[in-house]
């Protein structure tokens, strides 16, 4: 029996999915929304915020569909990969390891900056939960694929590309 060294919302049984951690994100998912639309708004920003809100709102999602349509029978809500599914490292996974989450910070980011401050809370707490949900995500893949840690080496960003200086540096 694996037990994750993940705090927070570990799962101890290997037949576990992680489903606390699906259900915990559709929380703060509901969360983030349910705060949009809670006073005081952006005041006199509304007018900037909301179309800047709207483009990287509208970029995320475009960048979370793309990652989950790359992933094909691999795509899964839940931590714990699929059963028969496959090692996927192009597209959007080759610049990166979670794309699906940062699209998905991104929306949000998206959304908060054209509704409300309010928003700001509960989208922090939703990012400390995917941050989390990834390094487990990251350990159950490297137990499945035997070739997660080259990738892992290949792709070291789990949210944010590495950057062509770093390469020069490195």
């Amino acid at each position: 029996m694996q037990t994750s060294t993940t705090p927070g919302l570990s799962s101890s049984a290997d037949e576990d999915r992680g489903d606390r951690w699906v259900v915990a994100q559709l929380v703060l998912m509901a969360l983030v929304v349910v705060a949009g639309f809670l006073p005081p708004g952006w005041r006199g920003l509304t007018p900037v915020l909301a179309p800047v809100g709207a483009a990287i709102g509208f970029l995320g999602l475009l960048l979370a569909i793309w990652a989950w349509r790359t992933l094909g029978t691999a795509a899964t809500p839940y931590p714990r990969p699929r059963e028969g599914g496959r090692l996927v490292d192009t597209g959007p996974y080759a610049f990166v390891r979670h794309p699906v989450y940062v699209g998905g910070f991104l929306f949000f980011l998206g959304f908060v900056l054209a509704t409300s401050p309010a928003a700001l809370l509960p989208l922090a707490a939703l990012a400390l939960l995917w941050r989390n949900k990834a390094a487990l995500e990251d350990e159950w893949l490297a137990q499945r694929y035997e070739g997660y840690d080259e990738y892992r080496r290949r792709v070291p960003g789990a949210f944010v590309p590495r950057s062509l200086h770093a390469d020069r540096v490195a």
